[in-house]
């Protein structure tokens, strides 16, 4: 009786043991931040903080897009804060915001400018931020996957002459066979990823000290984020595709306006294109 009473009193022990220990590992976890602040290290040795740009028409996917952020399991880099740029002149976005301030903190401000621009709005959300990295998304993109931040921060500092880092994008069934064609070439194959190099700011992470050096050009209708890229390609920087970094990206909309959207589309990236030959040539 004597061993029966001892062998059950380790095994409750132990078991006991084992729950403290895991309640402990996911307290180090939540609380880097307090860690490096009590260990009086910086918290660069630790984890970097980030900055998520979000851009969005509307209040459709906000609350996913948010609640997808509070539930990011990272190593090394947790959102620090989201900055949302509402590109529409009426209607409020404060209803919703209002859910997450005590789960996330969340700056709210409306695009300044006569006409939207993608470049000129993406550069009055970078201006907003306060950490070197930023990761784009526009209002409905959702990430897909708790390891959205570390996949871009991983590929992001993978490399000293990685610039930016674009991500991959999956989308539903009532996205029409022209959007779903085009979305699987540019921004789902490793294949084609790799030989087109794909970039754009629906799915990013960049630096802002090299935003500070070269901002998002505010002329360009559409486009920006590929010529911003095609810049700093002749500078001899590279941008890298990560497809661990998935969002759920779509356009519910007909065939018609996809292909008129695709055209137009298709017209500025011709445009931006042209303007990087002229500017090899005049470098030459």
């Amino acid at each position: 009786l004597f061993k029966i009473n001892y062998c059950c009193r380790a095994a409750s022990l132990r078991r006991l043991g084992e729950y403290w220990l895991s309640k402990a590992k996911s307290w180090k976890r939540r609380h880097a931040w307090e860690r490096c602040w009590r260990t009086k290290r910086s918290t660069s040795e630790m984890v970097k903080l980030c900055s998520v740009v979000v851009r969005t028409n509307g209040p459709e996917n906000l609350a996913e897009i948010f609640e997808s952020l509070t539930k990011q399991v990272s190593t090394f880099a947790i959102v620090d804060e989201v900055v949302v740029l509402d590109g529409r002149k009426e209607g409020d976005l404060s209803s919703i915001i209002d859910a997450f301030t005590d789960r996330i903190r969340i700056s709210y401000s409306k695009y300044v400018g006569k006409k939207y621009r993608y470049g000129a709005a993406m550069n009055q959300a970078v201006t907003l931020c306060k950490n070197d990295i930023v990761l784009s998304l526009s209002g409905h993109s959702v990430p897909v996957c708790r390891n959205w931040i570390d996949a871009h921060v991983s590929a992001l500092f993978s490399s000293k002459d990685i610039v930016a880092v674009c991500g991959s994008q999956i989308f539903g069934n009532r996205v029409n066979f022209v959007e779903r064609a085009y979305r699987s070439v540019f921004y789902q194959c490793h294949s084609t990823a790799k030989l087109l190099k794909p970039f754009n700011l629906t799915n990013a992470c960049f630096s802002r000290s090299r935003w500070i050096d070269l901002p998002f050009d505010e002329v360009l209708e559409a486009c920006e984020d590929k010529h911003w890229t095609l810049s700093w390609n002749r500078s001899g920087y590279r941008t890298v595709f990560s497809a661990e970094a998935m969002v759920y990206h779509a356009h519910y909309v007909g065939v018609p306006q996809t292909i008129r959207e695709l055209i137009w589309l298709s017209k500025w990236r011709l445009h931006v294109h042209a303007l990087d030959i002229k500017s090899r040539l005049q470098g030459e």
